[in-house]
């Protein structure tokens, strides 16, 4: 075998050995070494330093990645059989020479693309026969929609389930919730503006006069001594049980009149002043004058002092009413005149003036 036959079959062995399309990035290139003189070349040189052997032809020699791989989409079948890595870019969906085969009669030859870009999963229908569907929705040729993890996708009649890495998941929920938040302020900023708005399109009240504040002010006052006295005069009206068990007396303030004539007891005794207007005289003790004498009717009889007269009326007592020993007629007045002597049944006073 010649020089040319042995580079021949060195390239042809160094064909045989590269590796398929598709290799995972974690690869990395270092340093090439020529098949033929076992010579070290830097990457990146298309030739052999020392026996000119056509490089690109070689296998690189290729170290382990400290790196982990990155986690990919995928589909899964929900029996629990094949699954489909997704890679970033555009992952065509078909019977023929697509990225993801599925080989079943429903599917087109080219049915559906799934775009992995930014964290985000667009499903595509590219023009299939039977439809494309993400959950119950189905998805309209030339437009895109966006699908999550744990949906399933239906081409023709097979279903997939997409599952996407835990953390794109994170990632799109975080975002989910970040734009979520932000429709709800600014719908309560909406909110607030036309608060403002309304309130700003809203006519002020007119001022008030001082005459209508003084005059407010004095209602109310008004309004507060009624009500204090209504409070006051409510504290001395009995209750019925207070009625049956010991009267209440109600409390009278007045000025002290004037005294005009006066009635001096016979028996002895404290002299009874005589008031202007009806001095009411019997046993009760409601009366004016007050006589406590079995024989003194309960409303015996009424003096009236007016105009510097007095008269004497009896009121239908039962004992009968005297002047200077002379009996009254009930209801019939008698007037008075200084030094008349004066006898309620028993009971006899001298009236002076």
């Amino acid at each position: 075998m010649n020089d040319i036959e042995k580079t021949q079959l060195a390239n042809d062995n160094a064909t045989q050995m590269m590796p398929a399309p598709g290799v995972e990035a974690t690869q990395m290139a270092v340093s090439v070494t020529c098949p033929i003189c076992k010579t070290t070349t830097p990457a990146g040189e298309q030739y052999c330093s020392d026996c000119g052997f056509l490089l690109s032809s070689a296998p690189e020699e290729i170290v382990e990645s400290s790196e982990p791989a990155p986690a990919l989409p995928k589909l899964i079948e929900p029996t629990g059989g094949r699954e489909f890595t997704l890679n970033p870019g555009e992952n065509t969906i078909g019977r023929e020479n697509t990225d993801v085969l599925v080989m079943h009669p429903t599917v087109s030859r080219r049915h559906a693309k799934i775009t992995v870009a930014d964290g985000k999963y667009l499903l595509e229908d590219i023009g299939s026969t039977n439809g494309t569907y993400a959950g119950d929705k189905k998805v309209e040729p030339g437009q895109p929609v966006e699908v999550t993890s744990g949906m399933e996708i239906r081409f023709g009649s097979t279903v997939l389930r997409f599952e996407a890495p835990a953390s794109d998941q994170a990632i799109a929920s975080a975002e989910s919730a970040r734009e979520v938040e932000e429709a709800e302020e600014l719908e309560e900023y909406s909110e607030e503006s036309i608060a403002v708005e309304q309130a700003a399109e809203e006519p002020m009240n007119p001022p008030v006069e001082m005459e209508q504040v003084q005059e407010s002010a004095a209602e109310e006052s008004v309004e507060v001594e009624m009500s204090i006295g209504q409070d006051i005069e409510s504290e001395f009206i009995a209750t019925p049980e207070q009625s049956l068990e010991e009267p209440v007396q109600p409390v009278e303030i007045h000025e002290e009149e004037p005294s005009l004539a006066r009635l001096i007891p016979e028996a002895g005794g404290d002299v009874i002043q005589i008031h202007p207007g009806e001095n009411t005289i019997g046993r009760r003790p409601t009366n004016k004058i007050a006589i406590a004498d079995p024989y003194v009717s309960g409303s015996h009889a009424v003096i009236t002092a007016e105009d510097g007269t007095f008269t004497l009326t009896d009121i239908g007592s039962t004992n009968g009413t005297f002047v200077n020993g002379e009996k009254l007629e009930p209801n019939q007045p008698r007037q008075l005149n200084d030094g008349d002597m004066v006898t309620f049944a028993q009971v006899s006073f001298r009236f002076t003036v």
